[in-house]
């Protein structure tokens, strides 16, 4: 499946670490706009790398 991934963060070294992630997994679209193609049963393993860079930052849906 294709995962389309956005993000709008304010710290510079939270922002970048995420970014350096998604690049690993997928291709950037736009600064912070990401395409991930990833099998579902990765999907809850991938999110929660996502979350354990963002999770000072707010929620991810």
């Amino acid at each position: 499946m294709t995962c389309i991934v956005s993000y709008d963060i304010e710290s510079d070294k939270i922002r970048t670490r995420l970014a350096h992630f998604l690049e690993k997994h997928g291709v950037r679209i736009q600064k912070s706009v990401f395409a991930v193609e990833i099998e579902r049963h990765v999907f809850t393993r991938f999110k929660k790398g996502i979350e354990n860079i963002t999770r000072r930052q707010g929620k991810v849906a």
